[in-house]
């Protein structure tokens, strides 16, 4: 027999609770939830990790929303949809976990609810408890194989939550007919290495997690497991030192963490976060449908970034596996300021840019450099040159460093920048900015125009004009010697 519970002063996480609690009480029947007016359309997902008092019979489940945990403690599915009747769907599920233990545990809680029924559900977040809620037995399927093979797993003593989740039909019906040999230790090892060599190898776990603008999560959704470690040939970066070249080795052999961003546009971030759940449930090839939403994105006003996250390669008992998490965060006070940033840095407002691109230096070390020289503040350039070229041997600061030295009248260290510059990049970039900078230079009044000046702008149209190949076969110095066995010995990859 079904029974109505009636609940007040219910606590949905902020980002819901304007939408769809304009009323005084929810009605609650069976694991739906039935709101009384203003029916607004509306989902909500969330990963959660749960505690269970089976004395008690309460049932307490705990959102995904502290920064500071792993996302991979929270192996269970929440999802609340209101339609626009009015009618909220209630469901959890533990279909995403990567281990049986977990539907070990998944299965006792619903075992314990559908046969005996809970006196208290509470759902929390962050700070509060956000629902409380009194439901009736509901009916599920028990998944009788977990336990079988998590006798198995103990027969050989091997851990019970390295128990993988297996999927396929033909593994699940093995295990049900191996119930007859569970005391047999020989057949259970010769089992378990059966099962171990039919298992996917490789895995990538994908999630998605949607954040506000103080970096709380709004939604966590797992969107499954892809069989296979993900391709990180779609980087196609060209480092520039030797750092950077052990750096991306190390990425490639998937020994070291990676975080990839770009702005998103257009759609807001929750659409965003839907069309991406979208893409991995219903294409083909969902990574590389993902990948080319992310990587095609432009725009002139961003509505929120989008971070991927991807792992390390974990290599447990059973198999290899990564985790790659698409992070969706609403447009902040730094997005803002990268927005800002942006409109100074197209409309050439360099010196105005400065304070900005000075909270993320890294990323602006040679607009920076620029911009100092322009502020003459030439030792503060000259500091900024330093450290891109240290990052980027074929960085443009080599002819900012020039600049610095030609307003400093320092001829010769300017004269080496300048060539160094020349040899290094090839001269379709730098022709002809680097001349139009020193002439600009000497209209503003930074630069003397006098014969030394004159003989390097002299200088760069040689280069110029001339075979690049050739002319830069030997040295600028006249030393006789290849420029990399001379000037250009620091500057070897």
């Amino acid at each position: 027999m079904s029974r109505n519970v009636k609940l007040k002063d219910i606590k949905f996480p902020c980002h819901i609770k304007n939408d769809i609690l304009k009323r005084e009480h929810l009605e609650f029947s069976s694991i739906k939830i039935i709101p009384n007016m203003q029916y607004i359309k509306v989902e909500f997902h969330s990963v959660f990790k749960f505690n269970l008092n089976s004395i008690r019979r309460e049932l307490d489940i705990y959102l995904f929303t502290k920064e500071n945990e792993n996302i991979d403690e929270y192996p269970f599915q929440l999802f609340i949809r209101q339609n626009i009747t009015g009618k909220i769907d209630f469901k959890l599920n533990a279909h995403m976990t990567k281990n049986a233990g977990d539907i070990i545990k998944f299965n006792n809680m619903v075992s314990l609810w559908s046969e005996e029924g809970l006196r208290r559900l509470r759902i929390h977040d962050i700070n509060c408890e956000v629902l409380t809620i009194v439901p009736d037995k509901i009916d599920v399927d028990k998944i009788d194989y977990v336990e079988t093979l998590k006798k198995i797993m103990d027969k050989v003593e091997l851990g019970t939550d390295e128990i993988p989740y297996i999927n396929s039909d033909e593994l699940i019906n093995r295990i049900g007919e191996s119930k007859l040999y569970l005391s047999d230790r020989v057949y259970c090892e010769s089992f378990i290495s059966d099962v171990r060599k039919e298992l996917i190898k490789e895995q990538t776990n994908i999630s998605i997690l949607l954040k506000r603008e103080d970096s709380k999560i709004i939604f966590s959704r797992r969107i499954g497991v892809l069989p296979f470690l993900v391709d990180l040939d779609f980087l196609n970066v060209k480092p520039c030192n030797k750092e950077g070249k052990a750096v991306l080795k190390k990425i490639l052999k998937r020994e070291i963490p990676l975080i990839l961003e770009k702005f998103i546009f257009d759609s807001t971030p929750e659409d965003y976060f839907k069309e991406l759940i979208s893409i991995f449930e219903k294409e083909k090839i969902p990574f590389s449908a993902a990948l080319c939403k992310l990587f095609t994105a432009k725009g002139d006003r961003p509505t929120g970034k989008c971070f991927m996250e991807i792992s390390k390669v974990s290599e447990g008992y059973w198999n290899k596996h990564q985790n790659i998490t698409f992070i969706i965060k609403y447009a902040d006070d730094d997005i803002n300021k990268s927005i800002q940033l942006n409109d100074l840095i197209v409309s050439e407002d360099f010196i105005n840019a400065i304070p900005l691109m000075q909270l993320n230096e890294n990323k602006y070390l040679e607009n920076l450099a620029f911009a100092c020289y322009l502020n003459k503040d030439y030792k503060l350039s000259l500091d900024y040159c330093k450290r891109a070229i240290s990052n980027n041997i074929l960085s443009i600061t080599h002819f900012t460093k020039g600049l610095v030295y030609l307003a400093e009248q320092n001829f010769e260290e300017a004269y080496k920048s300048y060539m160094n510059g020349i040899y290094l990049i090839k001269n379709d970039i730098w022709y002809p900015v680097i001349r139009n900078n020193i002439n600009i230079g000497i209209n503003n009044g930074q630069i003397i125009n006098d014969d030394n000046v004159k003989s390097l702008i002299n200088t760069i149209e040689l280069y110029r004009r001339r075979n690049h190949a050739k002319l830069i076969k030997n040295c600028f110095c006249g030393s006789k010697k290849r420029y990399y066995q001379c000037h250009g010995k620091e500057y070897i990859l």
